[in-house]
């Protein structure tokens, strides 16, 4: 493992985000193939389509399916994990990376802002869960 190279620093991933336009073929590859349990499939009407969350260990697939996608799956998000969000975002933005305010998240108990810039173009969430979470 490598050393914590800095204060309030991003400690995991805590889920990524793939979209597709076949929930059937996600749960083919993730959960038959890859042997990943299935912890949640839910429908989601706003997005058009379903939403299946795939558990690993202590991190999380998120698979949006809708048929909004398109033809080839692409990486649609990433959510990295801290333990002091406000501290980690501060950090980040005396570093010169633009980072949103902190908000609640959609998980009740959890805190969220999203990193806008070094990112690589990839949509980047940090996330605090409650501590009990943790």
């Amino acid at each position: 493992m490598s050393a914590v190279l800095a204060e309030s620093p991003i400690t995991a991933v805590d889920h990524v985000v793939v979209k597709t336009d076949s929930a059937d073929a996600a749960k083919r590859f993730y959960g038959e193939q890859l042997d990943i349990r299935l912890a949640l499939e839910q429908a989601v009407p706003e997005w058009g389509g379903t939403q299946l969350f795939f558990r690993a260990s202590s991190m999380s697939i998120e698979v949006i399916a809708t048929d909004k996608a398109p033809d080839h799956d692409e990486m649609w998000g990433l959510a990295l994990k801290t333990a002091d969000i406000d501290a980690t975002q501060k950090r980040l933005l005396s570093a010169g990376v633009d980072v949103t305010d902190v908000k609640a998240g959609r998980k009740p108990g959890t805190r969220v802002c999203t990193v806008k810039s070094h990112a690589l173009a990839i949509p980047t969430l940090l996330i605090e869960h409650p501590v009990a979470d943790q």
